[in-house]
């Protein structure tokens, strides 16, 4: 539980609030956290990034430059 509650994930909460989004419904899950995966035909994995908090999401540009290759 402590490794979910880390100043960053305080910030980004902050700048989204602020942003004026607002949290509603948080379903039966609150605690789940996302990945980002990109997978090449025949299964290969060319990219994986796994979420460590709330808000940590995958770098965009490593992404996209993965998928320019």
């Amino acid at each position: 539980m402590l490794k979910l509650a880390k100043p960053s994930q305080l910030v980004a909460g902050v700048r989204a609030r602020a942003g004026g989004n607002k949290q509603r419904n948080v379903g039966r899950r609150p605690l789940q956290l996302g990945a980002t995966l990109v997978i090449a035909p025949g299964d290969e994995l060319l990219y994986s990034d796994f979420e460590d908090y709330a808000g940590d999401h995958a770098d965009l540009d490593e992404v996209l430059a993965v998928l320019a290759r």
